[in-house]
Protein backbone atom coordinates (compact mmCIF):
# COMPACT_ATOMS: atom_id res chain seq x y z
CA UNK A 1 0.00 0.00 0.00
CA UNK A 2 1.19 3.21 -0.62
CA UNK A 3 2.92 5.88 1.95
CA UNK A 4 2.10 2.86 4.78
CA UNK A 5 5.22 2.54 6.62
CA UNK A 6 6.36 -0.26 8.82
CA UNK A 7 8.65 -0.80 11.20
CA UNK A 8 12.23 -2.74 11.09
CA UNK A 9 12.58 -5.87 13.64
CA UNK A 10 14.00 -8.66 12.05
CA UNK A 11 17.67 -9.55 13.02
CA UNK A 12 19.52 -9.89 9.57
CA UNK A 13 16.45 -9.35 7.44
CA UNK A 14 15.95 -6.02 7.28
CA UNK A 15 12.85 -4.38 4.71
CA UNK A 16 13.94 -2.21 2.22
CA UNK A 17 17.97 -2.47 3.09
CA UNK A 18 19.99 -4.01 -0.14
CA UNK A 19 21.67 -7.33 1.09
CA UNK A 20 25.25 -6.69 0.51
CA UNK A 21 24.37 -3.25 2.44
CA UNK A 22 22.45 -5.82 5.26
CA UNK A 23 25.52 -8.15 5.29
CA UNK A 24 27.94 -5.46 5.96
CA UNK A 25 26.03 -3.58 8.72
CA UNK A 26 24.69 -5.94 10.37
CA UNK A 27 26.11 -9.21 11.76
CA UNK A 28 23.68 -10.23 15.15
CA UNK A 29 22.60 -13.25 16.34
CA UNK A 30 19.16 -14.51 17.88
CA UNK A 31 19.94 -14.34 21.58
CA UNK A 32 17.84 -17.08 23.49
CA UNK A 33 17.80 -15.83 26.88
CA UNK A 34 17.51 -18.67 29.74
CA UNK A 35 14.89 -18.45 31.92
CA UNK A 36 15.34 -19.03 35.97
CA UNK A 37 18.81 -17.88 35.36
CA UNK A 38 20.41 -14.23 36.67
CA UNK A 39 22.22 -12.58 34.00
CA UNK A 40 25.83 -11.55 34.75
CA UNK A 41 26.59 -7.86 34.14
CA UNK A 42 28.74 -9.16 31.06
CA UNK A 43 25.70 -11.15 29.47
CA UNK A 44 23.58 -8.28 29.72
CA UNK A 45 26.05 -5.86 28.34
CA UNK A 46 26.08 -8.23 25.33
CA UNK A 47 22.83 -8.46 24.71
CA UNK A 48 22.44 -4.93 24.77
CA UNK A 49 25.37 -4.44 22.21
CA UNK A 50 23.28 -6.63 20.03
CA UNK A 51 19.49 -4.99 20.44
CA UNK A 52 21.21 -1.32 20.71
CA UNK A 53 21.54 -0.84 16.98
CA UNK A 54 18.10 -1.80 16.66
CA UNK A 55 16.39 1.02 18.73
CA UNK A 56 18.25 3.32 16.46
CA UNK A 57 16.25 1.97 12.90
CA UNK A 58 13.79 4.60 12.60
CA UNK A 59 10.90 3.80 10.05
CA UNK A 60 11.45 3.11 6.80
CA UNK A 61 8.95 3.79 3.69
CA UNK A 62 8.27 1.53 0.98
CA UNK A 63 7.22 4.40 -1.16
CA UNK A 64 9.95 6.11 -2.42
CA UNK A 65 8.40 8.37 -4.53
CA UNK A 66 6.63 10.61 -1.59
CA UNK A 67 8.39 9.66 1.69
CA UNK A 68 11.80 10.02 2.50
CA UNK A 69 13.60 7.30 3.87
CA UNK A 70 15.49 7.04 7.27
CA UNK A 71 19.51 7.09 5.95
CA UNK A 72 22.11 5.52 8.79
CA UNK A 73 25.52 4.34 7.91
CA UNK A 74 28.21 1.63 9.26
CA UNK A 75 29.96 4.32 11.32
CA UNK A 76 26.78 5.76 12.87
CA UNK A 77 26.75 1.83 14.65
CA UNK A 78 30.42 1.15 15.29
CA UNK A 79 30.21 4.93 16.74
CA UNK A 80 26.66 3.86 18.87
CA UNK A 81 28.76 0.62 19.88
CA UNK A 82 31.37 1.75 20.77
CA UNK A 83 29.77 4.74 23.44
CA UNK A 84 27.82 1.75 24.31
CA UNK A 85 31.22 -0.30 25.07
CA UNK A 86 32.92 2.93 26.88
CA UNK A 87 30.07 3.56 29.64
CA UNK A 88 30.30 -0.04 30.07
CA UNK A 89 33.52 -0.32 31.05
CA UNK A 90 33.39 2.92 33.37
CA UNK A 91 30.37 1.91 35.12
CA UNK A 92 31.86 -2.16 35.67
CA UNK A 93 35.40 -1.32 36.28
CA UNK A 94 37.04 1.66 35.64
CA UNK A 95 34.98 3.83 38.41
CA UNK A 96 35.18 1.40 41.35
CA UNK A 97 37.05 1.50 43.57
CA UNK A 98 37.25 -1.86 44.23
CA UNK A 99 36.88 -5.29 43.02
CA UNK A 100 35.91 -8.17 43.75
CA UNK A 101 37.48 -11.40 42.86
CA UNK A 102 40.60 -11.99 39.99
CA UNK A 103 41.48 -8.98 38.34
CA UNK A 104 42.86 -10.92 35.39
CA UNK A 105 39.18 -12.09 34.77
CA UNK A 106 37.46 -9.00 34.68
CA UNK A 107 40.46 -7.30 32.28
CA UNK A 108 40.08 -10.75 29.93
CA UNK A 109 35.99 -10.31 30.25
CA UNK A 110 36.34 -6.58 29.29
CA UNK A 111 39.07 -7.45 26.14
CA UNK A 112 37.17 -10.15 24.89
CA UNK A 113 33.99 -7.65 24.28
CA UNK A 114 36.60 -4.58 22.67
CA UNK A 115 38.20 -7.58 20.72
CA UNK A 116 35.10 -8.88 19.18
CA UNK A 117 33.75 -5.18 18.49
CA UNK A 118 37.66 -4.52 17.05
CA UNK A 119 36.72 -7.61 14.73
CA UNK A 120 33.63 -6.69 13.18
CA UNK A 121 35.59 -3.42 11.67
CA UNK A 122 38.55 -5.76 10.59
CA UNK A 123 36.23 -7.77 8.74
CA UNK A 124 35.64 -5.21 6.64
CA UNK A 125 38.74 -3.22 6.86
CA UNK A 126 41.58 -5.01 6.71
CA UNK A 127 43.76 -2.82 4.44
CA UNK A 128 45.00 -0.31 7.45
CA UNK A 129 43.03 -1.10 10.80
CA UNK A 130 45.48 0.95 12.69
CA UNK A 131 43.98 4.06 10.54
CA UNK A 132 40.54 3.47 12.13
CA UNK A 133 39.44 5.43 14.57
CA UNK A 134 37.35 3.12 16.12
CA UNK A 135 40.15 0.99 16.34
CA UNK A 136 42.30 3.26 18.07
CA UNK A 137 39.42 4.97 20.11
CA UNK A 138 39.14 0.95 21.45
CA UNK A 139 42.84 0.70 21.71
CA UNK A 140 42.72 3.87 23.94
CA UNK A 141 39.80 2.52 26.07
CA UNK A 142 42.04 -1.14 26.40
CA UNK A 143 44.99 0.96 27.84
CA UNK A 144 42.98 2.63 30.40
CA UNK A 145 41.82 -0.39 31.91
CA UNK A 146 45.46 -2.11 31.58
CA UNK A 147 47.05 0.81 33.22
CA UNK A 148 44.14 1.19 35.64
CA UNK A 149 45.74 0.94 39.23
CA UNK A 150 43.04 -2.23 40.14
CA UNK A 151 44.80 -4.11 36.88
CA UNK A 152 47.67 -6.42 37.65
CA UNK A 153 49.64 -6.40 34.85
CA UNK A 154 51.98 -9.18 35.13
CA UNK A 155 53.76 -11.86 32.72
CA UNK A 156 50.91 -14.20 33.13
CA UNK A 157 48.15 -11.42 32.35
CA UNK A 158 50.16 -10.57 29.40
CA UNK A 159 50.74 -14.15 28.25
CA UNK A 160 46.42 -14.61 28.32
CA UNK A 161 46.26 -11.85 25.72
CA UNK A 162 48.75 -12.97 23.93
CA UNK A 163 46.59 -16.07 23.60
CA UNK A 164 43.68 -14.43 21.99
CA UNK A 165 45.77 -13.73 19.13
CA UNK A 166 44.63 -9.15 19.20
CA UNK A 167 44.90 -7.68 15.74
CA UNK A 168 48.22 -6.14 15.37
CA UNK A 169 47.23 -2.70 16.56
CA UNK A 170 45.46 -3.74 19.47
CA UNK A 171 48.99 -6.07 20.31
CA UNK A 172 51.12 -2.82 19.81
CA UNK A 173 48.92 -1.23 22.11
CA UNK A 174 49.20 -4.02 25.15
CA UNK A 175 52.97 -4.13 24.63
CA UNK A 176 53.18 -0.38 25.22
CA UNK A 177 51.33 -0.79 28.46
CA UNK A 178 52.70 -3.56 29.79
CA UNK A 179 56.30 -1.48 29.19
CA UNK A 180 54.22 1.75 30.79
CA UNK A 181 53.09 0.11 33.34
CA UNK A 182 56.46 -0.32 35.08
CA UNK A 183 60.34 0.68 33.87
CA UNK A 184 61.59 -2.84 34.30
CA UNK A 185 59.29 -4.77 32.77
CA UNK A 186 60.49 -6.37 29.33
CA UNK A 187 59.07 -9.66 27.41
CA UNK A 188 60.90 -12.98 27.77
CA UNK A 189 61.99 -14.37 24.36
CA UNK A 190 59.69 -17.10 24.83
CA UNK A 191 56.75 -15.05 25.58
CA UNK A 192 57.21 -12.94 22.64
CA UNK A 193 57.51 -15.83 20.27
CA UNK A 194 53.78 -16.20 20.68
CA UNK A 195 51.66 -13.81 18.79
CA UNK A 196 55.38 -13.71 16.62
CA UNK A 197 54.30 -17.48 15.67
CA UNK A 198 50.43 -16.27 14.08
CA UNK A 199 52.14 -12.86 11.99
CA UNK A 200 54.54 -15.53 10.32
CA UNK A 201 51.26 -17.83 9.48
CA UNK A 202 49.48 -14.93 8.31
CA UNK A 203 51.86 -13.58 5.83
CA UNK A 204 52.40 -9.86 8.48
CA UNK A 205 56.15 -9.72 7.49
CA UNK A 206 56.25 -6.14 7.96
CA UNK A 207 54.17 -6.05 11.17
CA UNK A 208 56.63 -8.79 12.04
CA UNK A 209 59.59 -6.67 11.92
CA UNK A 210 57.35 -4.20 13.88
CA UNK A 211 56.84 -6.56 16.55
CA UNK A 212 60.54 -7.79 16.42
CA UNK A 213 61.30 -4.32 17.21
CA UNK A 214 58.76 -3.95 19.56
CA UNK A 215 59.84 -7.05 21.85
CA UNK A 216 63.38 -8.64 21.42
CA UNK A 217 65.13 -5.91 20.00
CA UNK A 218 63.50 -3.31 22.05
CA UNK A 219 66.30 -1.80 24.53
CA UNK A 220 64.15 -3.01 27.38
CA UNK A 221 65.03 -6.71 26.36
CA UNK A 222 68.63 -5.50 25.21
CA UNK A 223 69.30 -4.28 28.73
CA UNK A 224 67.46 -7.32 30.38
CA UNK A 225 70.71 -9.44 28.18
CA UNK A 226 73.29 -6.91 29.82
CA UNK A 227 71.89 -7.40 32.90
CA UNK A 228 72.50 -10.77 32.40
CA UNK A 229 75.69 -10.49 31.01
CA UNK A 230 76.98 -8.82 34.31
CA UNK A 231 75.84 -10.77 36.43
CA UNK A 232 77.46 -13.82 34.44
CA UNK A 233 80.53 -11.75 35.25
CA UNK A 234 79.85 -11.01 38.93
CA UNK A 235 79.68 -15.17 39.62
CA UNK A 236 82.52 -15.94 37.68
CA UNK A 237 85.26 -12.79 38.92
CA UNK A 238 83.41 -13.87 42.82
CA UNK A 239 84.16 -17.63 41.96
CA UNK A 240 87.62 -16.69 41.18
CA UNK A 241 88.16 -14.83 44.53
CA UNK A 242 86.74 -17.26 46.27
CA UNK A 243 88.63 -19.77 44.79
CA UNK A 244 91.96 -18.31 45.74
CA UNK A 245 90.70 -17.42 49.20
CA UNK A 246 89.77 -20.85 49.60
CA UNK A 247 93.15 -21.85 48.93
CA UNK A 248 94.94 -19.11 50.84
CA UNK A 249 92.88 -20.47 53.66
CA UNK A 250 93.16 -23.93 53.58
CA UNK A 251 97.06 -23.38 53.57
CA UNK A 252 97.65 -20.39 56.02
CA UNK A 253 95.66 -23.08 58.10
CA UNK A 254 97.06 -26.31 58.09
CA UNK A 255 100.72 -25.63 56.01
CA UNK A 256 101.60 -22.28 57.13
CA UNK A 257 105.32 -23.00 56.42
CA UNK A 258 104.71 -22.84 52.98
CA UNK A 259 103.80 -19.33 52.88
CA UNK A 260 106.83 -18.44 55.41
CA UNK A 261 108.80 -20.01 53.04
CA UNK A 262 108.21 -18.10 50.51
CA UNK A 263 107.34 -21.70 48.25
CA UNK A 264 106.63 -20.79 44.41
CA UNK A 265 109.33 -19.92 42.71
CA UNK A 266 108.91 -16.51 42.29
CA UNK A 267 109.77 -13.13 44.12
CA UNK A 268 106.15 -12.83 45.55
CA UNK A 269 106.22 -16.57 47.23
CA UNK A 270 103.06 -18.07 46.64
CA UNK A 271 101.23 -15.45 45.56
CA UNK A 272 102.49 -15.80 42.18
CA UNK A 273 100.83 -19.37 42.49
CA UNK A 274 97.34 -17.57 42.72
CA UNK A 275 98.36 -15.30 39.86
CA UNK A 276 99.38 -18.83 37.45
CA UNK A 277 95.84 -19.93 38.79
CA UNK A 278 93.88 -16.64 38.33
CA UNK A 279 95.36 -16.33 34.58
CA UNK A 280 94.56 -19.72 33.52
CA UNK A 281 90.99 -19.68 34.77
CA UNK A 282 90.38 -15.89 33.38
CA UNK A 283 91.74 -17.47 29.56
CA UNK A 284 89.33 -20.31 30.00
CA UNK A 285 86.94 -18.44 30.68
CA UNK A 286 87.45 -15.89 28.00
CA UNK A 287 87.04 -18.87 25.09
CA UNK A 288 84.07 -20.26 26.66
CA UNK A 289 82.52 -16.77 26.54
CA UNK A 290 83.32 -16.71 22.81
CA UNK A 291 82.23 -20.11 22.02
CA UNK A 292 79.14 -19.55 24.03
CA UNK A 293 77.94 -16.31 22.63
CA UNK A 294 78.19 -17.39 19.23
CA UNK A 295 75.30 -20.36 19.93
CA UNK A 296 72.54 -19.82 17.56
CA UNK A 297 74.53 -18.05 15.05
CA UNK A 298 74.31 -20.35 12.74
CA UNK A 299 70.72 -19.13 11.09
CA UNK A 300 71.19 -19.86 7.92
CA UNK A 301 69.63 -17.09 6.15
CA UNK A 302 71.47 -14.18 8.52
CA UNK A 303 74.62 -13.11 10.17
CA UNK A 304 75.87 -10.56 11.72
CA UNK A 305 77.89 -7.69 9.56
CA UNK A 306 81.54 -7.57 10.08
CA UNK A 307 83.21 -6.30 12.55
CA UNK A 308 80.28 -6.73 15.10
CA UNK A 309 81.84 -7.78 18.80
CA UNK A 310 81.08 -10.70 20.45
CA UNK A 311 79.14 -9.24 23.40
CA UNK A 312 76.60 -7.57 20.90
CA UNK A 313 76.25 -11.66 19.58
CA UNK A 314 74.92 -12.75 23.04
CA UNK A 315 72.63 -9.07 23.22
CA UNK A 316 70.84 -10.04 19.76
CA UNK A 317 70.87 -13.87 19.06
CA UNK A 318 67.53 -13.82 20.32
CA UNK A 319 66.77 -10.79 17.75
CA UNK A 320 68.47 -12.52 14.99
CA UNK A 321 66.50 -15.68 15.36
CA UNK A 322 63.45 -14.06 14.71
CA UNK A 323 64.58 -11.96 11.86
CA UNK A 324 65.75 -15.04 10.01
CA UNK A 325 62.58 -16.85 9.94
CA UNK A 326 60.95 -13.18 8.69
CA UNK A 327 63.49 -14.13 5.94
CA UNK A 328 63.03 -17.83 5.37
CA UNK A 329 59.23 -17.17 5.13
CA UNK A 330 59.21 -14.10 2.68
CA UNK A 331 61.62 -15.50 0.52
CA UNK A 332 59.58 -19.06 0.00
CA UNK A 333 56.85 -16.84 -0.55
CA UNK A 334 57.38 -13.30 -2.23
CA UNK A 335 60.72 -14.17 -3.23
CA UNK A 336 61.96 -15.09 -6.22
CA UNK A 337 65.55 -17.54 -6.90
CA UNK A 338 66.00 -17.83 -3.18
CA UNK A 339 65.72 -14.19 -2.38
CA UNK A 340 63.58 -12.36 -0.21
CA UNK A 341 61.86 -8.97 -0.94
CA UNK A 342 64.02 -5.67 -0.91
CA UNK A 343 61.51 -4.28 1.80
CA UNK A 344 62.27 -6.98 4.47
CA UNK A 345 66.09 -6.93 3.36
CA UNK A 346 66.66 -3.51 3.81
CA UNK A 347 64.95 -3.30 7.39
CA UNK A 348 66.73 -6.49 8.39
CA UNK A 349 69.98 -5.12 7.37
CA UNK A 350 69.23 -2.04 9.18
CA UNK A 351 69.00 -3.89 12.53
CA UNK A 352 72.77 -5.13 12.32
CA UNK A 353 72.68 -8.29 9.83
CA UNK A 354 73.44 -9.50 6.52
CA UNK A 355 71.01 -11.47 4.43
CA UNK A 356 73.02 -14.79 3.24
CA UNK A 357 73.09 -15.42 -0.27
CA UNK A 358 71.36 -18.63 -1.69
CA UNK A 359 73.33 -21.53 -1.96
CA UNK A 360 73.23 -21.53 -5.89
CA UNK A 361 73.63 -17.84 -6.20
CA UNK A 362 77.50 -18.76 -4.21
CA UNK A 363 78.10 -21.62 -6.71
CA UNK A 364 77.94 -19.97 -9.82
CA UNK A 365 79.59 -16.85 -8.84
CA UNK A 366 82.42 -19.25 -8.01
CA UNK A 367 81.71 -21.09 -11.46
CA UNK A 368 82.65 -17.74 -13.35
CA UNK A 369 85.68 -16.38 -11.11
CA UNK A 370 87.33 -19.93 -11.91
CA UNK A 371 86.22 -20.21 -15.47
CA UNK A 372 84.35 -23.44 -14.93
CA UNK A 373 87.37 -25.55 -13.61
CA UNK A 374 85.61 -27.74 -11.14
CA UNK A 375 82.80 -27.48 -12.01
CA UNK A 376 80.16 -29.65 -14.06
CA UNK A 377 77.15 -28.50 -16.02
CA UNK A 378 74.31 -31.32 -15.36
CA UNK A 379 70.34 -31.43 -15.17
CA UNK A 380 68.55 -30.70 -12.39
CA UNK A 381 67.31 -34.06 -11.97
CA UNK A 382 70.87 -35.92 -12.13
CA UNK A 383 72.36 -36.53 -8.93
CA UNK A 384 75.98 -35.49 -8.50
CA UNK A 385 76.90 -38.53 -7.23
CA UNK A 386 75.80 -40.57 -9.96
CA UNK A 387 77.83 -38.07 -12.13
CA UNK A 388 81.08 -38.63 -10.24
CA UNK A 389 80.41 -42.31 -10.34
CA UNK A 390 79.87 -42.55 -13.96
CA UNK A 391 83.21 -41.04 -14.76
CA UNK A 392 84.80 -43.48 -12.17
CA UNK A 393 83.63 -46.43 -13.95
CA UNK A 394 84.80 -44.69 -17.44
CA UNK A 395 88.21 -44.32 -16.01
CA UNK A 396 88.52 -48.36 -14.78
CA UNK A 397 87.05 -48.96 -18.34
CA UNK A 398 83.77 -50.25 -16.83
CA UNK A 399 80.98 -49.69 -19.51
CA UNK A 400 77.53 -48.17 -17.83
CA UNK A 401 74.80 -51.00 -19.83
CA UNK A 402 72.21 -49.47 -17.03
CA UNK A 403 72.66 -45.76 -18.53
CA UNK A 404 69.47 -45.46 -20.53
CA UNK A 405 71.16 -43.29 -22.90
CA UNK A 406 74.26 -45.66 -23.28
CA UNK A 407 73.29 -46.73 -26.63
CA UNK A 408 73.39 -42.99 -28.00
CA UNK A 409 76.31 -42.56 -26.41
CA UNK A 410 78.27 -45.63 -28.03
CA UNK A 411 76.86 -44.49 -31.23
CA UNK A 412 78.36 -40.91 -30.77
CA UNK A 413 81.71 -42.14 -30.02
CA UNK A 414 81.96 -44.13 -33.01
CA UNK A 415 81.11 -41.93 -35.13
CA UNK A 416 83.82 -39.42 -33.77
CA UNK A 417 86.38 -42.03 -34.18
CA UNK A 418 85.17 -42.75 -38.15
CA UNK A 419 85.72 -39.16 -38.40
CA UNK A 420 89.10 -38.92 -37.07
CA UNK A 421 90.51 -42.17 -38.03
CA UNK A 422 91.25 -43.03 -41.45
CA UNK A 423 88.03 -43.08 -43.89
CA UNK A 424 87.19 -46.26 -41.14
CA UNK A 425 89.76 -48.88 -42.14
CA UNK A 426 91.64 -50.95 -39.79
CA UNK A 427 95.11 -51.51 -39.45
CA UNK A 428 95.99 -55.33 -39.38
CA UNK A 429 99.80 -56.30 -38.51
CA UNK A 430 101.46 -59.53 -39.47
CA UNK A 431 101.59 -62.56 -36.99
CA UNK A 432 105.23 -62.40 -36.62
CA UNK A 433 105.16 -58.28 -35.91
CA UNK A 434 102.78 -59.38 -33.05
CA UNK A 435 105.08 -61.48 -31.03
Amino acid sequence: MIGQRRAIYRIGNIVGIPSVVRNRLFSFRVIQIPKCKKLSIFQKFYINQTITPLKQIRYQSTNSETDTATSFTADDLYESRLSSLELFTDKSYLNLETIEGDSDEHVLKLFESIKSYQQSIYDFNKLSPSQNIYIRRSNDLLKKILLDPKTKFDETLLKKLFITQPLFPTLESIIKSYYSKSMNNYIPSKLAFIPFRKLIWDAQFQQALDYVELTNGNKRYIEHRKSNMKRIFTYFGGSIVGLVGFLHAYVSIFHPEIINAGTGGTTYGIYGIYACIVTYIVNCGFLAGLAFSSKGLENGNLMFKQSTMPHEWYLKVDQMKMCSKIVEADSEINGIDGFATRNVVSRVQKMGFEVNEPEQEVMLRQYWYSSGEGFLWVEPDIDPAEVEWWKHLDDIGVKKVWDQDYNKIEEADASEEVEDGDNGTELYLPEDKKE
